[in-house]
């Protein structure tokens, strides 16, 4: 009886110990049904060229916060998610041109044509399908979406159409909560590396990166591998670009950060990136095209900031999603 003890007592101490920084791991993501996670993400963007008329500056802030709650799980490891935006902050500045949005501020002046863009976005909610890896392979909604933003008005509905398509969403997602985990085990100081075709209007640009598991760090509670990254962006992007010349050439693109993943719950529980680029550009003058050049330092972070518990009548695809209520969100 005493061995029986002894045996079960040491199996118990063996199975609670935890695993060792040297064994390899593998970073799962993890979707629970019935879970909300929420997460904020706040990205920088500072651009500079010289225009015809002079150099020109500008600065752009965005912070957004956003919610997915896990719909269905399939027998295959598939899932529906929704995935819906609560709140957005937006303010930019250009010379003496300064314009900024709120969604949570209800006394704000909504007449300029910067709010009338982004008015409708909190509230807005799509269906994303996950296979059983996690990744994104279909968004539904976005033409719903697209209708929101821009009331169906012809050119800012051509504009739109190009920055918000249903490839950019799933790339969007993707990059944050699957892009550089390495699908299989992986030990502290290896390095895989990947490259891919992002779109960026009508035309798509080349990264590649080098991934490296750096080792193991407290973040939030949880116990995280901290993924760093480097790598190259290339491409010609052909038509009109959202800064609004006829086209741009990278000359030299450089993406680098680190992203904390913590296996206990399969999430990315912070990722900051850092995205700076030279490019030539084509503008439209009196005289015809003229190449100038223009350069975009770009720094995004995003963070969980907490996991709920949703009940069954709000995980129904039927129930109707403006009768979800949603914590506030600070945007700060």
């Amino acid at each position: 009886m005493k061995k029986s003890l002894l045996a079960v007592g040491i199996f118990l101490l063996c199975s609670s110990v935890p695993v060792r920084a040297a064994d390899p791991v593998q970073f799962v993501p993890k979707w629970e049904l019935g879970k909300r996670y929420i997460y904020q993400d706040r990205t920088v963007t500072d651009q500079s060229m010289v225009m015809p008329t002079g150099p020109v500056n500008q600065q752009m802030l965005q912070t957004q916060s956003f919610a997915i709650s896990v719909l269905h799980e399939g027998t295959d490891g598939s899932r529906e998610v929704e995935l819906k935006f609560l709140t957005i902050a937006m303010s930019m500045k250009m010379g003496e041109m300064e314009l900024s949005f709120d969604s949570e501020d209800e006394l704000q002046d909504v007449s300029h044509p910067f709010a009338q863009s982004f008015k409708h976005y909190a509230g807005t909610t799509f269906l994303l399908h996950l296979n059983s890896a996690g990744v994104v392979v279909r968004v539904d909604g976005v033409e719903d979406f697209l209708k929101r933003l821009t009331d169906g008005s012809g050119a800012s509905a051509a504009n739109m159409s190009e920055m918000f398509t249903e490839e950019n969403f799933r790339q969007m997602y993707n990059n944050l909560f699957t892009q550089g985990l390495p699908g299989k085990p992986v030990s502290v100081g290896d390095i895989w590396s990947i490259e891919q075709q992002y779109p960026m209007g009508p035309s798509k640009v080349n990264v590649a990166v080098d991934f490296t598991f750096k080792g193991w760090e407290d973040k939030e509670g949880y116990r995280c591998a901290e993924i760093t990254f480097d790598g190259s962006v290339a491409g010609d992007i052909a038509g009109v670009t959202p800064v609004g010349g006829l086209g741009m050439s990278i000359k030299d693109g450089k993406v680098s950060g680190r992203k904390y993943f913590a296996p206990e719950i399969g999430q990315v529980v912070s990722m900051l990136n850092r995205s700076e680029v030279k490019m030539d550009m084509e503008l439209p003058t009196p005289n015809g095209p003229q190449t100038t050049e223009a350069n975009m330092l770009q720094t995004q972070s995003v963070f969980l900031l907490r996991i709920e518990v949703v009940n069954a009548e709000e995980r129904s695809p039927d129930n109707d999603a403006e009768k979800q209520a949603e914590p506030a969100l600070s945007t700060d």
